[in-house]
């Protein structure tokens, strides 16, 4: 791996655990999944938290199942703008990224990662 992958999972991490911390220090349970509902949402979630996030991607890493993403505001997740690196729920729409497409997506914490559940390319 090279150095800018390690730094982009140290800073992912960085963000996984302060938002953890947030939630328990606020009382806020984690998020699960309802019975019935799409595996791509929160049981949660809100129709404005259900709203796709954009991003350009910058870098895919196939071994890692991993995706570099610099991304635009993620409601359901009240993360900001930035460039991080996302694991992917289905690791084989790796395959059809590049660097460069424009896509909209979805994301959620699990753990202590962050975890792309859908992805489409716009462009």
């Amino acid at each position: 791996m090279d150095s800018w992958f390690n730094a982009q999972m140290v800073i992912s991490h960085a963000v996984a655990v302060v938002s953890a911390l947030a939630c328990l220090c606020s009382g806020v349970q984690a998020q699960t999944h309802a019975s019935g509902r799409p595996a791509i949402w929160p049981a949660n979630a809100t129709a404005e938290s259900n709203a796709l996030a954009t991003a350009e991607v910058m870098k895919v890493y196939l071994k890692e199942k991993r995706v570099l993403l610099k991304h635009g505001p993620i409601p359901n997740l009240g993360m900001s703008a930035m460039t991080m690196v996302f694991s992917v729920k289905n690791p084989k729409i790796l395959n059809s990224l590049r660097p460069g497409n424009k896509i909209k997506f979805t994301a959620e914490q699990v753990q202590q990662d962050f975890v792309v559940t859908f992805i489409e390319v716009t462009n």
